[in-house]
Order: structure tokens, then C-alpha cells, then sequence
């Protein structure tokens, strides 16, 4: 048989690490700091995105304020308009509402 297959691989290796335990244990380790790096990447990346997306939102609902008290300003000057023209006509004893 060859040497070359995957389980001689990993027997070799093993050996070479202080047996199967220890090499399992390495693995472990391994994997788990790897996986924190990654971790600490998606997070990095998460943490990114929402800060942007806040920001965003944040621009977003202060534009929307702004807009809506411009509208409400825009409204309610309107409505003082209509009020003091109704006041100027009922004012003139020539206007058809004063009648």
C-alpha cells in the first residue's frame, strides 16, 4: 500500500504533534482562533454597516423633520393667510360676505 494515502497523512502528522490527542488539541485551537479572527472580522464588518446604516437613518429622519416643519410652517402660514382675508372681507361693507 502507499504511504501517501490520508489517513498515514494524518497518523504521520500526528506523531509528529505528540500523538493523537495532542494533535486533535492543536486542531482545536486552531479552528477556534481562527474562527475568532474571522469573527472578529464579520463583527468588525457588522459593526461597520450598522454605524453607516445609523448614520444614514439618523441624516434620513433629520432631513424628514425638517422637511414636515417646513411643511407645517408652510401650512399654517397658509391658514393665517385664508383667516385674514376672511377678516378683510368681512371688514368692507361692499363685499358680498358682509351682507
Amino acid at each position: 500500500m502507499s504511504a501517501n494515502w490520508d489517513y498515514s497523512q494524518l497518523v504521520k502528522r500526528a506523531s509528529e504533534n505528540g500523538g493523537p490527542e495532542m494533535f486533535l488539541a492543536l486542531l482545536k485551537r486552531a479552528s477556534k482562533a481562527e474562527g475568532r479572527l474571522q469573527g472578529v472580522v464579520a463583527g468588525g464588518i457588522v459593526v461597520g454597516v450598522g454605524i453607516k446604516g445609523y448614520a444614514y437613518l439618523k441624516d434620513y429622519v433629520l432631513q424628514l423633520r425638517e422637511i414636515g416643519a417646513i411643511a407645517e410652517q408652510g401650512l399654517l402660514e397658509g391658514m393665517r393667510e385664508a383667516a385674514r382675508a376672511e377678516d378683510d372681507e368681512t371688514d368692507d361693507p361692499e363685499s358680498p360676505a358682509s351682507r
